[in-house]
């Protein structure tokens, strides 16, 4: 791995842990997804597997630095496996010449909802409630955040193009 890649994955894993501390210091807490801003933004500036080892880490480290997402009830576990989801899914179709910001981002977004509405669906079920509507309910909960993603990382990835930054890394 090169020194930029893990300079720049260090840099999301960062960005994935203060960004949620400051929406939750202004109250904007969880239903703007602030952690997984970072986390679709990687996939389009990092190697495939770093991306996604940063989709998994930051939710871990965030929790163990800061106590948000907590470890139980598995919160961070499952945010785990969302950002696994998204940065795999956006880092794959980023790498395609052909296929839209926008489309890598809903695909990778999407990848990411169904991980969360399988994982709720799974558990819920063990605590006496409704899987169905816990679901729903916190899929409808994310849908600021994924407008905020889809509205913020197009506009961070035209600015600063990923095939600039890999330049960079290659004459690093």
């Amino acid at each position: 791995m090169a020194a930029r890649d893990l300079s720049l994955a260090a840099l999301f894993v960062g960005l994935g842990v203060l960004i949620p501390i400051l929406f939750h210091a202004v109250g904007l807490g969880s239903v703007f997804l602030p952690m997984f801003l970072p986390l679709a933004a990687a996939g389009f500036y990092l190697p495939l597997g770093v991306a996604m080892a940063v989709g998994v880490l930051t939710p871990v480290v965030s929790a163990l630095a800061t106590g948000m997402p907590p470890l139980s009830p598995p919160v961070a576990q499952l945010m785990a496996l969302e950002g696994l989801a998204l940065t795999g899914v956006v880092g794959a179709l980023a790498r395609r010449e052909r296929v839209p910001v926008l489309v890598a981002l809903v695909a990778g977004l999407a990848a990411s909802r169904a991980v969360m509405v399988i994982w709720v669906a799974a558990l819920v079920p063990l605590l006496g409630l409704p899987a169905k509507s816990m679901s729903l309910a916190a899929l409808l909960q994310g849908v600021p955040g994924i407008v905020l993603i889809l509205v913020l990382v197009p506009i961070v990835v035209k600015r600063l193009r990923p095939s600039q930054v890999r330049k960079g890394a290659a004459h690093a």
